[in-house]
């Protein structure tokens, strides 16, 4: 599939998914309400403001997240990483309905995580970090892709422009004076990321299997090949950009 095979068009609001967005900034992380077909759950939480005390969430942890949250660099690193896999843990247990520690996770061979434990209402996530923010998304009957970036103004957006973005993307951005193709880059960036995650595949998509995001919006599907897929941005924040995609609903797997 190339570009060219992406139809874009704006959404009937029917269709629009229910995208809930809850920022968190304490241990307190607000309960859901009830996940139907039609909602998809963000969890934006502010890392700086979560004790890096990992002990609450040791207990959780498996022997695989027990190890490559040691093999980090630093022990900042390894607190942030003991942190986020037990928020997560914390996070979709409510889901699930079953103890954190008994969350069972693979990846596939792209590395993308799914749960392996009995989950009758084909509970679906993704998760994100950057810097001091971490993002989890989570949905129902829907493949889900979500990223942030936190936008750093020391990298050279427009020469890895060159390289991965489409012809019509870096057109978009070379367009445009430095500052404003900084928050263009990490806008088209993210949403890139996001799409490749949902699709299951992360860096190993092929250039020409991804949507053109230079100019799609909010209220926009992208249809291509038997799928459809919406775009959702959280409200913009001065040091970040994050983007989260998602399926139509997978009609064979409606508990």
């Amino acid at each position: 599939m190339n570009q060219d095979n992406f139809n874009i068009s704006m959404m009937n609001s029917s269709e629009w998914p229910e995208f809930r967005h809850c920022f968190v900034s304490s241990l307190i992380i607000p309960y859901p309400g009830e996940i139907r077909p039609g909602s998809v759950d963000l969890y934006e939480i502010d890392m700086k403001q979560i004790p890096r005390s990992p002990s609450h969430y040791l207990a959780y942890l498996s022997h695989e997240e027990h190890t490559r949250a040691a093999n980090m660099g630093s022990q900042e690193s390894r607190d942030f990483s003991v942190c986020s896999y037990g928020i997560r843990r914390e996070i979709l247990s409510r889901y699930l309905n079953i103890n954190p520690g008994s969350i069972s996770f693979r990846e596939n061979a792209y590395g993308k995580p799914d749960i392996t434990n009995q989950n009758p209402k084909f509970i679906t996530f993704n998760v994100s970090h950057s810097k001091d923010r971490l993002i989890i998304a989570i949905s129902m009957n829907r493949e889900i892709g979500v990223d942030i970036q936190y936008i750093d103004d020391a990298i050279p957006v427009r020469q890895i422009a060159e390289r991965v973005f489409s012809k019509t993307e870096l057109g978009c951005l070379m367009d445009q004076n430095k500052k404003e193709s900084f928050r263009t880059f990490y806008r088209i960036w993210t949403a890139r990321e996001a799409y490749s995650k949902a699709v299951g595949m992360g860096f190993s998509l092929p250039s020409e299997d991804y949507p053109d995001f230079s100019n799609i919006r909010e209220g926009d599907v992208m249809s291509g090949g038997d799928r459809d897929w919406y775009l959702f941005r959280t409200a913009e924040m001065n040091d970040y950009e994050c983007c989260c995609i998602v399926s139509d609903i997978n009609d064979h797997k409606i508990p």
